[in-house]
Formats: C-alpha cells, sequence, structure tokens
C-alpha cells in the first residue's frame, strides 16, 4: 500500500481521523525454547508489520 500512496494511485481519505499507531506485540511462552521457526518468522512477522505498517 506505501509504493501506491507515494505514486499518488492511491489518496487517503479522512487522514484526520486515523487513529494513532497502536504498538503490535509477539507473545510466546517464556518456557519455550526459541527455536529456528520461531525466530523466522519474528524477524519475518516485524520486517512486514513495519513496512505495512509505516
Amino acid at each position: 500500500m506505501a509504493e501506491p500512496l507515494a505514486s499518488g494511485d492511491l489518496v487517503r481519505l479522512l487522514s484526520a481521523y486515523e487513529p494513532p499507531p497502536m504498538p503490535v506485540r509477539i507473545i510466546r511462552p517464556a518456557n519455550s525454547a526459541r527455536t529456528a521457526n520461531v525466530r523466522a518468522f519474528v524477524d519475518l512477522a516485524s520486517a512486514r508489520l513495519r513496512e505495512a505498517l509505516a
């Protein structure tokens, strides 16, 4: 969505009524091992959320 907004293909409507940004947390049990799969998911999700919410 960021690219079409930047190029002008999309225009934000009612931007004055947008809610403030909210923090997003990824929560896992403290006693669970941080496997490569979990680490890969957290890294991917974090990167994609930063892009999508920017």
